[in-house]
């Protein structure tokens, strides 16, 4: 077995997972494309550079169980608006998308030196 398998994340059995079976949205009914810089083939400059668009597999970005209800911590309906509908509603979004955020890049691309780990964008 090569150490590139051996490195990958096993799969996440979505539809029998109790977090993600109450989900209307889950990791696996994403597409996701991260956006990089890349050297132009043949190219004899810094400058020459492309966009490079690279899938990413649910399992590489799919959050663990400790960040990705995070955002519910970080988010106090009660501070944002006073009217319990409202509260209600922030909570709901919350509960259902809040795990979205652990998708966001947070680094981000400069250069077609920079490491391979950052990206210009992701794109969903």
């Amino acid at each position: 077995m090569s150490e590139k398998m051996a490195a990958a994340p096993s799969p996440v059995d979505y539809q029998n997972e109790p977090y993600w079976s109450g989900k209307r949205l889950s990791p696996i009914q994403l597409m996701v494309h991260d956006v990089k810089l890349a050297p132009w083939p043949g190219g004899h400059h810094a400058a020459d550079s492309i966009l490079e668009m690279n899938e990413v597999l649910p399992s590489a970005f799919a959050p663990d169980s400790e960040t990705r209800d995070a955002l519910r911590s970080i988010v106090h309906p009660a501070t944002l608006t006073a009217n319990r509908s409202e509260q209600s509603k922030l909570k709901s979004l919350l509960a259902e998308y809040g795990w979205l955020n652990c998708l966001r890049s947070e680094l981000v691309q400069e250069h077609v030196s920079d490491p391979p780990n950052l990206r210009k964008c992701r794109w969903m």
